[in-house]
Parts: structure tokens; sequence; C-alpha cells
């Protein structure tokens, strides 16, 4: 994948405003992936980041996080035989429980419009996008779930790749793993040097348990 990624010295413009304010943290991945293909996991993140956990919405950022931790090869799957052709692959649908079979059940309760619009830019280039209107009968429903059902559709259908969107284990906050293997674990340097610190705590504990030990048979004999 191609991939219009922000410039080292727009990485370190931002590192410094986030670090002024950390307040900024989640608004920054915003400008700084805004031209990466991934931008619409960005958007997800930053929205699921704003649900409080005491939140009814909370729910569905717990359904993604089992969506992305479960790939869909290990998630059960029903063969629809009567629809598939006599050769070639089986049509499929999520079984009853799995996440995505939970996930496209809040789609079906979040039906919207699509609007073509435009933006011009400088140039007179026209970006066109669709604006997602939800439909009247629906506006009861939460803006949080709205969103975030919507951005999941986009991600889905412009087949991005969700694995990327992560959580992380230290400050429990979602983040888009841009690193070309998918590797990173953490949100941030912070929250790295975090789980160092209290790795290295946990050595040096365990090695004064082991002192403390061989110190104490060595007074009894």
């Amino acid at each position: 994948m191609k991939r219009n990624g922000p410039s080292e010295k727009m990485k370190k413009i931002m590192e410094r405003v986030v670090g002024a304010g950390p307040t900024l943290a989640s608004v920054a991945p915003l400008f700084v992936y805004q031209r990466d293909p991934l931008f619409k996991l960005e958007v997800l993140a930053s929205v699921l980041n704003d649900v409080p956990p005491d939140s009814p919405d909370h729910s569905l950022s717990e359904l993604i996080e089992r969506i992305v931790t479960c790939s869909p090869e290990k998630q059960e799957w029903v063969r629809q035989k009567e629809l598939a052709h006599i050769i070639g692959p089986v049509p499929c649908t999520p079984a009853p429980g799995s996440p995505l079979y939970v996930l496209n059940k809040f789609l079906q309760s979040s039906p919207c419009i699509l609007r073509i619009e435009g933006l011009k830019r400088a140039r007179g280039k026209i970006e066109v996008h669709a604006k997602h209107i939800p439909l009247p009968e629906f506006a009861g429903m939460s803006e949080g779930v709205d969103r975030i059902l919507w951005l999941l559709w986009e991600v889905f259908y412009r087949d991005i790749d969700l694995t990327r969107l992560k959580n992380c284990p230290i400050c429990h906050k979602w983040f888009v793993d841009h690193s070309k293997n998918k590797s990173k674990v953490r949100c941030s340097a912070r929250c790295t040097w975090q789980r160092w610190s209290w790795e290295a705590r946990k050595a040096g504990l365990g090695k004064r348990k082991t002192k403390g030990g061989k110190h104490a048979k060595a007074t009894k004999a």
C-alpha cells in the first residue's frame, strides 16, 4: 500500500505541540496523518478514545476490540450453500454470537442515506466524498455510536487493514500502528518507558528477595 505519510519535520513539530499540551495527544494524529490511507482509522481511534468507560456506547468499543484481536479466520461462519455457484467460493455469513455477527446487528440499527459532496482546493481540484446522514426516524441514536458505525463501514468497504487499530495495554487508549510490520504494541514512547520501568522494578524486587533468602539461610547455618 502506497503511503503519503507525514515528513519527519512534521512529526517533530507535532511532538513538540503535544509535549506542550498533553490534552492534544488524541487530536495530533488527525493532523499528522491526514493524507495517509489509514486516516479513517485515526479518526475512529480518536472517536473511541472520547467514549467514557461508564457510557452505554462503551459496549461498541469492547466489540471493536474483539473484532480487532480475533481475525475473521478465527471466527465462526455459516456457509450459505444455496447461494453458492457450482464452482467457486462459497458465500458465508458470520455465525450467531460472533463479533462480526454482533457488528452486523449494530449496523442494521443505524441505517442512513449518503449524499455526495465536494471540496474545492486552491488549484481548482475537487475532492469528492460521501456525507453520512442518519435517517430521521433513527435520530435518537447516540451520536458516538452512529459515528463509530459509519467509520467502521468505511474501513470495511475500503478494505483498510483493521488490525492496525490497537488498544494500548498501558494507558488503554486506541491508536493506529503505522509501522511496516505492524509490530507496535504501545501508543507512545512514554507508555513504552513506563512498561520498561515496571519490568525493571519487578526484576530488581526479585533480585532483592533472592538475596534476602540466601542471607537468611547463611545466618541460620
